[in-house]
């Protein structure tokens, strides 16, 4: 149900300007997952997973981050593209405030974050001292809109509830249930 939520979301927004999408997913299985959904059920044909099987010397002369739609760990996303503020957002996790210190950075550095949005699938492991977190962080600091997906947000948590505040304004628990979400879902055969 989430992807679906994701999916609706994206048709919508990619309705009103184009989008680009980095779909972050934490292990190689789910990714391909998310690819086979974004091609088959969002019609986006180029859609692709970004895996750190590739050596990143292949991933840079094929240049994988200009896919409009890429689907990828955070591990391979942030070695490829965040690395280089790797001291920076590292300093960025430490502080009460880090989005501005970081936009601050990133406007030195003369840096863009590529994606317009980033979907978080299981964003409830991106969290601390994580690649994710600091996608999350990064893609804040420059702008970026974020789409966390959770089936288990662990919200109860304090320390967990105050590093998601850091990123996000607005946090909402949805229900597959709800019927503005249910209609983009599709039924459920059981053979």
């Amino acid at each position: 149900g989430k992807t679906y939520l994701a999916g609706a979301y994206l048709q919508r927004e990619s309705g009103q300007r184009s989008l680009r999408v980095l779909f972050l997913t934490p292990s190689v299985p789910l990714g391909v997952q998310q690819a086979l959904f974004a091609q088959r059920m969002l019609n986006l044909e180029d859609a692709c997973f970004i895996s750190g099987d590739i050596p990143p010397e292949k991933r840079k002369a094929l240049k994988v981050w200009n896919a409009g739609f890429a689907i990828s760990t955070p591990q391979t996303f942030y070695n490829d593209v965040l690395s280089p503020f790797s001291l920076s957002l590292e300093e960025a996790r430490k502080v009460e405030e880090p989005i501005d210190l970081l936009a601050q950075t990133f406007k030195d550095a003369n840096f863009t974050f590529p994606y317009s949005i980033v979907v978080a699938d299981e964003c409830q492991g991106y969290i601390g001292e994580t690649d994710g977190y600091s996608i999350l962080l990064a893609a804040k600091a420059c702008g970026s809109r974020i789409l966390a997906l959770s089936a288990t947000p662990q919200l109860h948590a304090p320390r967990r509830l105050e590093e998601l505040r850091k990123v996000f304004d607005q946090i909402e628990v949805f229900s597959v249930e709800d019927p503005e979400i249910k209609r983009y879902v599709p039924e459920r055969v059981v053979v």
